[in-house]
């Protein structure tokens, strides 16, 4: 069984009534990846039509509905920068729903002892079931599969959402280096097969 993240692994997130909701932070962390962006390369996350939420609107929804820890919202941010690194024309406009969703699921899954199914997962992000299990594994694809967060970089995430200002965090996320992802243990076996052949 998969040990939840404590305050002994991880410094928590203060949840009392005088600071802001948890997804807060998550939503300025996509809000700054978007800072300055018009559109995004057309992928399986681009919506058509333009949603009906706005941004914030849509953070809301995930904070109410989700019912996911102050954990998986650290280490959802984590992974939305790391997606950003590496992929930075898929966050945009038009797919920032649907990776904010997938994301945080996947964070969920990766740091909460429970979770729902996929299907009430996709019903909050207002899609389908298949569509939503499609758009989960394509993230993980596009990560290798690694979700993992160092305690340096949750700390680092911990630091961002206390920024002030939208424009700074930008500024904070793009002079970030901790956010490179570790190797994926089967991508670096996977090439000395190759190299060995």
């Amino acid at each position: 069984k998969k040990k939840k993240m404590t305050t002994t692994t991880a410094t928590k997130i203060n949840t009392n009534t005088t600071t802001a909701p948890n997804y807060l932070g998550y939503h300025n962390i996509m809000l700054a990846l978007l800072q300055g962006k018009v559109t995004c390369d057309e992928s399986i996350f681009w919506c058509r039509r333009p949603a009906t939420l706005s941004v914030l609107d849509f953070a809301k929804r995930i904070g109410n509905h989700l019912f996911a820890s102050d954990e998986a919202y650290v280490v959802g941010s984590a992974i939305l920068v790391r997606l950003h690194k590496y992929h930075p024309n898929l966050i945009g406009p038009q797919s920032v729903h649907k990776i904010m969703i997938s994301v945080i699921v996947i964070a969920a899954k990766w740091t909460d002892d429970a979770f729902y199914a996929n299907d009430y997962y996709a019903q909050v992000g207002g899609m389908r079931s298949h569509e939503f299990n499609v758009l989960e594994l394509e993230i993980l694809r596009l990560l290798d599969f690694d979700v993992f967060v160092s305690t340096q970089n949750y700390e680092q995430v911990l630091q961002w959402f206390k920024e002030p200002s939208i424009q700074s965090l930008h500024q904070r996320l793009h002079l970030s280096e901790v956010n490179k992802p570790t190797r994926n243990i089967f991508v670096v076996i996977k090439q000395q097969q190759q190299q060995q052949q």
